[in-house]
């Protein structure tokens, strides 16, 4: 018959606290506390923007004066990519070794296929809009005139590329060069004949796809090894969380950096005013593009997939977006993102580690966007009419470009070369955009870092499900291995109870005192001591009248007088072994103020009344001193030098995951919260 369990709970009469009501600007302010880097980051930006513009109009500023003005916002971006290597490194490592392949490859191909839906409606709709509004215009060639001569590149060499970068030969190399197919003119025989000779250089910047590259399989390969890699993943892990502890430092300096940068870049652009006549509805194009990729099209797949408030998700990633805002590198505002998604919003690491480092790489949808409305427009501008083949190359090389485009600053326009030459347009039309590049990346950058974020909250709801089944099979796992070892903490325990025994003297617990010691703990442990007295303990009733009657069976544990008495006697002593040919420690002096003199004679007296303490001639001590605490003194014992020469018996202990686990098979249920008691 099976056999059913009571709780009976007390019910508590507790009276709500009526909150008083904020005025609006109290509330405001409150906000703006808790958001206070947010808040410094946002007015960082306005304040860079509205600095720089009344600098352009009170009068000419020297070169000099701009670069000062600049610099702050120079070192901000270079402590960014500073972190850019171990932030890589050490997330990839540490979110893949918590994941079988089969899961880590589920997890990147929903985020491939994430991230090529996005770039290729990206792509569509910003030839879509280019072709609706039409901002080129022959006439503009006019006034901007020729812009500098721009080498062809092959589609197949740059193909080739990514995929050398994709497999570095050198790991250390990739850390800050890359491989890149160069063609030259050489001149043959008879001349003057020239002939194109491609040869392969390397060029400045991190291969970032080589180290992701190979990062992924190193963490795979980790995941693999099991106990014999946990060195290696605390390693790493330690290593992610130094490298997070100083992009929290970096980001209180962000405001002041954000604000110079911004600054600077407006006043160093000459006839800023001419260039945003002549090029004004090429920006605007792109800019709406972006607004509806970034605040339409994103959180609609957002909220199609994961069913939650995708702009409640987007305020959980401001900081991240007003960064990139501000810094223009998607690569370089990847530690805020991290911080973002984790923090703010809970995504679970090993989706962020790997997913935002791939897609800081790879997912550019708003260089995507702004490729295929640029080339277009440069169509426009020569008077060229392209037919719907030609435009359809066009999205389709706009897509596969930014996938190549490094996660650097201004990136975009490298790569804008591959698509004029996929449909025979004139390179040289490249440079004249240079001149509003500055502003229309950070606008590309911004929605490139929504893009990686969405995708990380999308992949997150679709893995939970593993993620959670992969932690469960953890948990078995880890007692399989407890179980494995039990039996050498069997023998271990039975070794210190033969030991302990060894130590027991002996008391006579009727009389309550102890009588001798045996002759191995003698002359190991004490010499010359008086006998100890015991003091017994009688069950008393419970010295709280008002104590609920759901705890009734337990009050004993609520008596006075039974606090100030020794507990009852266990069947066994615990010796305490001592390492061997360790010496006593050398106990500090502790010095004592006259307060603290009385009170430590005090505690001794109260102390050697109730029997918890005795005198005693041993050469072992321990320092003696006080610490004030809740308005008195509290006493302390200094046993760190007792406690280096003790040998330490370690037990197993079942680990909260694995406890919970065995609730699964339970038939009873009550209403405590198991969580807060543990």
């Amino acid at each position: 018959m099976p056999k059913h369990v009571e709780v009976r709970m007390h019910e508590s009469h507790l009276e709500p606290i009526e909150a008083k009501p904020n005025s609006k600007w109290g509330t405001i302010c409150q906000k703006m506390r808790k958001n206070l880097l947010l808040t410094l980051t946002v007015m960082g930006v306005i304040l860079g923007a509205v600095s720089g513009m009344l600098l352009r109009v009170a009068s000419p500023i020297d070169d000099n004066i701009v670069m000062v003005i600049a610099f702050p916002g120079d070192i901000l971006m270079r402590m960014l990519k500073m972190l850019i290597l171990p932030l890589i490194i050490s997330s990839l490592i540490t979110g893949l070794s918590g994941l079988d392949a089969k899961s880590s490859g589920r997890l990147g191909s929903r985020a491939m296929i994430y991230y090529m839906t996005t770039t290729i409606i990206a792509a569509v709709l910003g030839v879509i809009l280019v072709l609706l509004i039409h901002p080129g215009n022959p006439k503009l060639k006019e006034n901007l005139g020729e812009g500098a001569e721009n080498d062809e590149v092959s589609s197949l060499d740059a193909f080739f590329d990514l995929i050398r970068n994709l497999f570095p030969e050198n790991l250390v190399q990739a850390c800050f060069q890359q491989i890149q197919t160069v063609v030259k003119k050489v001149e043959v025989q008879p001349p003057p004949i020239f002939k194109d000779k491609k040869s392969l250089q390397f060029k400045s910047g991190m291969n970032v796809l080589g180290l992701i590259g190979f990062f992924i399989a190193f963490g795979i390969c980790m995941g693999k090894m099991g106990e014999k890699a946990r060195l290696m993943i605390d390693f790493f892990s330690i290593l992610n969380e130094i490298v997070m502890k100083l992009v929290i430092m970096i980001m209180w300096y962000s405001p002041f950096g954000i604000a110079c940068l911004i600054c600077g870049k407006i006043i160093s652009i000459k006839d800023l005013e001419v260039v945003a006549r002549q090029l004004g509805m090429y920006m605007v194009t792109v800019i709406i593009g972006l607004i509806i990729h970034g605040a339409i099209f994103l959180p609609c797949i957002y909220f199609a997939i994961v069913r939650k408030n995708p702009f409640s998700f987007f305020m959980g990633i401001f900081q991240a977006w007003i960064t990139a805002l501000g810094t223009a590198s998607s690569a370089g505002t990847l530690p805020v993102t991290f911080r973002c998604l984790e923090e703010n919003l809970g995504i679970d690491k090993r989706v962020t580690r790997f997913v935002l480092p791939v897609g800081a790489t790879i997912n550019m949808d708003g260089t995507a966007l702004y490729e295929a409305v640029a080339a277009i427009f440069i169509a426009q501008m020569n008077g060229i009419d392209l037919d719907p083949g030609q435009i359809v190359t066009v999205s389709l090389t706009a897509t596969l470009a930014s996938v190549g485009a490094a996660s650097i600053p201004s990136a975009g326009l490298v790569t804008m070369l591959l698509i004029l030459t996929a449909v025979g347009l004139p390179t040289q039309d490249i440079s004249l955009l240079v001149a509003v590049d500055w502003l229309l990346d950070r606008f590309r950058t911004s929605v490139n870092v929504v893009g990686d974020s969405y995708g990380a909250g999308i992949v997150y709801h679709l893995s939970k499900a593993e993620l959670d089944a992969l932690d469960a099979q953890h948990a078995k796992s880890d007692d399989i291995e407890m179980t494995k070892t039990q039996p050498y903490y069997d023998d271990l325990k039975n070794h210190h109870e033969n030991n302990s025994n060894q130590h027991n003297p002996n008391i006579s617990w009727q009389e309550s005192e102890i009588i001798s010691w045996n002759e191995s703990c003698f002359p190991r442990c004490v010499q010359n001591i008086s006998p100890l007295h015991l003091l017994t303990v009688s069950v008393t009733d419970t010295d709280y009248p008002g104590l609920p009657s759901v705890y009734h069976d337990l009050s004993e544990a609520f008596s006075k007088s039974k606090a100030s008495q020794l507990p009852p006697h266990r069947p066994s002593d615990c010796a305490i072994d001592l390492l061997p040919d360790s010496s006593p420690p050398k106990g500090r002096i502790f010095p004592l103020s006259q307060p603290e003199s009385e009170a430590m004679n005090n505690y001794i007296q109260e102390e050697l009344a109730k029997g918890f303490i005795q005198p005693s001639t041993s050469p072992v001590s321990a320092g003696f001193f006080f610490v004030k605490k809740e308005g008195g003194l509290c006493p302390c014992i200094d046993y760190r030098g007792l406690n280096e020469m003790t040998v330490k018996f370690r037990y197993p202990l079942p680990l909260v995951p694995s406890a919970l686990e065995q609730l699964r098979t339970a038939k009873l249920f009550t209403k405590l919260d198991f969580m807060q008691c543990i």
